[in-house]
């Protein structure tokens, strides 16, 4: 079990957090089970680094990666989904100093596409 988390705090207001899905999230079946698709980008100021990426998938379930000494990350995530409705995603990176940023986009699981 791994116990880190993203932690805030009261950060100076230099050092901003840009995060953005690179693309729309899409269904795919890697492995005969059907997920969807997030990419997610993130990019703070030169010199600073994101430590952390926070995902809200909007049904309970979260995760929390750790980075270090990067200014700049991408991510690329598989989430399956077990009962039909909208989703609302969020992101949320932060940086070494306390600042972070959010990206949300909304998915609607209706079922797997037919075969």
């Amino acid at each position: 079990m791994n116990s880190f988390t993203c932690l805030g705090g009261d950060p100076p207001p230099t050092a901003p957090v840009h995060v953005w899905f690179d693309s729309t999230p899409e269904m795919a079946d890697p492995s005969n089970v059907w997920v969807y698709i997030f990419n997610v980008d993130a990019r703070t100021s030169y010199g600073h680094s994101i430590t952390c990426m926070h995902w809200d998938f909007g049904d309970g379930s979260t995760l929390d990666i750790p980075w270090s000494a990067q200014s700049y990350v991408s991510e690329l995530r598989y989430h399956q989904y077990a009962q039909v409705g909208t989703y609302n995603v969020a992101v949320t990176a932060y940086n070494e100093v306390g600042n972070s940023g959010t990206a949300q986009v909304s998915v609607t699981w209706n079922s797997p596409p037919p075969p």
